[in-house]
C-alpha cells in the first residue's frame, strides 16, 4: 500500500522478471508480455494515466480516499499476470503556526 501524505501523484513503473525472478527485458524480447492494462478502481478519488510504452503510469490525486491500481498484461504462455497497489490519498491538515493580525481601517 502506498500513502503519500502531501503528494497528489504517485508515479509507477513495472519491472517484469521471470519465474525464478531474473528481470525480463521487453526491448530485447517484445512478445515477453503483451496487452499491458493500467486501471484504477476509483476514479473520484485517483486518475491513472499510463505512458505509451505501457511500462509505467501515473496516479493523479483527485480527494481524499483510496484507489486501487492494477497492472496486466498477458505473457508469451498466454497467461495474464497481474499486479495490484493500494494508494491511499489522505487529507493533510496544516499546523498553523502564526496568526497574521491586521487591523482594520479606524473609524470615528
Amino acid at each position: 500500500m502506498t500513502v503519500p501524505t502531501q503528494l497528489n501523484k504517485v508515479p509507477y513503473t513495472i519491472a517484469p522478471a521471470d519465474a525464478s525472478g531474473a528481470a525480463v527485458d521487453l526491448a530485447k524480447f517484445p512478445t515477453a508480455l503483451t496487452g499491458i492494462t493500467w486501471k484504477g478502481d476509483n476514479d473520484a478519488v485517483g486518475t491513472v494515466t499510463p505512458a505509451a510504452d505501457g511500462l509505467s503510469a501515473e496516479v493523479v490525486r483527485v480527494s481524499a480516499g483510496t484507489v486501487n491500481v492494477t497492472v496486466s498484461g498477458t505473457n508469451v504462455a498466454g497467461s495474464v499476470v497481474t499486479q495490484s497497489d493500494a494508494v491511499v490519498f489522505e487529507v493533510v491538515v496544516p499546523v498553523v503556526t502564526n496568526l497574521n493580525l491586521t487591523a482594520g481601517t479606524p473609524t470615528a
